[in-house]
């Protein structure tokens, strides 16, 4: 961004073109993953943190439900996503994120499945079944002659 200056949502003079990067005395929209402190700002201020995703045009490395006055342009992630510092998008199957702020997914523990995109909470494997790390549906059945005793059973020993 040498040369350019950063222009962050509460300082834009048009929304539209601050987006485009073709703002008004060469002004330039924050970059995306960034954040830019102050009016007239030459360089990026430094880098969103993790946990937290920033569009562009951001001030805060934390932002919070930050607005550009129209759309949403940062915020920590929510529970069941994980986050770089530009975008946050839910956890794949077989993962699962119970916390705010979290730039990872967790596999899902043995003993339970993630069958959802976007899980939360890991769902207990049903009694007759077992369920492995990273288990994306209601896990294995156990094997012939055997049951399970309960839910919850991480492995064929459990059954």
């Amino acid at each position: 961004m040498s040369g350019s200056v950063c222009v962050t949502a509460g300082q834009r003079e048009d929304t539209r073109e601050a987006y485009t990067g073709v703002g008004r005395n060469g002004k330039q929209p924050c970059p995306a993953g960034s954040f830019c402190v102050g009016l007239g700002q030459t360089n990026m201020t430094g880098s969103c943190e993790e946990g937290y995703w920033c569009s562009g045009g951001n001030e805060s490395p934390r932002p919070e439900d930050e607005s550009d006055g129209t759309n949403i342009i940062g915020n920590a992630c929510e529970p069941g996503e994980k986050c770089d510092t530009f975008s946050a998008t839910q956890c794949d199957l077989g993962l699962y994120q119970p916390d705010f702020r979290k730039a990872l997914c967790e596999p899902c523990p043995a003993g339970f499945y993630c069958d959802q995109l976007g899980t939360e909470n890991p769902i207990e494997c049903p009694q007759g079944n077992y369920c492995l790390e990273g288990t994306v549906d209601t896990g294995i059945p156990c094997p012939d002659g055997s049951t399970g005793s309960r839910p919850g059973l991480k492995k064929p020993g459990d059954c």
